[in-house]
């Protein structure tokens, strides 16, 4: 029953963009606002695993920003470290509070990303490995709230502001070197993706209302995981291996500066789609740069 009532709300989501957002013509990067989790506020990382701050490099929103933006374009970033899809959409209500008092001006694009902590989290995660989709309501509603936050905030900020989004899916988590020392047996590990893989789905319709572009970031690293590219002729490394500059993983959990380069670009393709725009990519030389790093 909740799975169709946030259907039709996506459906409403469409409806209420349409009008709104029918004619752009290219990203509007005025103000650029980001709400989510350790993945955007990734700046304070090496101070919770004893990493080199370089090894993580621009959070994918902040490197488009600084691909995409001109001279008096601002960018502010809401995201906290630790943040679950609840914490977000505290995020996204703090930040409307400072809009109706007048303490900050309408966001013109905003970044949406969040839901990878609320699998992260130890409780949820082998509740997550216990039951497929369907099989338990209990765990059902864990990735149902998911959504149900997600869809707030994007709702929220539309009556706000009216901005241009940019929806981030939610990493496959048993691709980490954290999930990974769980020593989840296959079938478990497959239930955990199959509930990722549903809440993905949901963002994904998203992706159909006009002013919403979804960057993928958890097709994006399950293709470099499996197939991990060579850029600049630096063959990146992926799980189990992580903590250098080539690898996929900062740390357990987190992307490199190369890795988070890459879902830069599928995010910098999903805008130029979703918005008529041109942006440039991260090169081959660039991405290699990032690659070979010295901390």
């Amino acid at each position: 029953m909740l799975r169709s009532v946030i259907s039709f709300a996506c459906l409403t989501v469409a409806v209420v963009l349409a009008p709104l957002q029918a004619a752009v013509a290219e990203v509007n990067t005025l103000r650029s606002t980001s709400f989510g989790d350790s993945l955007t506020d990734n700046e304070p990382l090496y101070l919770l695993f004893g990493t080199d701050p370089a090894i993580y490099g621009a959070d994918p929103f902040e490197a488009m920003f600084d691909k995409a933006a001109y001279a008096d374009d601002t960018l502010t970033n809401y995201a906290v470290v630790g943040s679950t899809s609840f914490d977000v959409l505290s995020q996204v209500r703090n930040y409307a509070q400072l809009r109706r008092s007048g303490q900050v001006a309408p966001a013109t694009l905003v970044s949406l990303q969040g839901g990878g902590n609320d699998f992260l989290d130890t409780q949820n995660l082998l509740a997550f490995a216990s039951a497929a989709p369907g099989e338990s309501p209990a765990v059902d509603r864990l990735a149902h709230d998911i959504e149900a936050n997600l869809l707030k905030c994007l709702l929220l900020l539309e009556r706000l502001d009216h901005p241009q989004f940019v929806l981030w899916t939610i990493p496959d988590v048993t691709l980490t070197p954290y999930v990974l020392s769980f020593g989840f047996t296959a079938h478990q590990q497959q239930n955990i993706r199959a509930h990722v893989a549903e809440v993905n789905s949901f963002i994904q319709l998203l992706d159909y209302a006009p002013g919403i572009a979804v960057m993928d970031i958890a097709g994006t690293l399950t293709a470099v995981t499996f197939a991990p590219p060579i850029v600049d002729g630096v063959q990146l490394q992926p799980t189990p291996a992580f903590g250098f500059p080539s690898a996929i993983f900062a740390d357990p959990i987190h992307p490199t500066a190369v890795a988070n380069a890459i879902l830069t670009n599928d995010m910098i393709y999903a805008i130029n789609e979703e918005f008529d725009d041109d942006i440039e990519i991260y090169s081959d030389t660039e991405l290699g740069n990032l690659a070979t790093i010295t901390p």
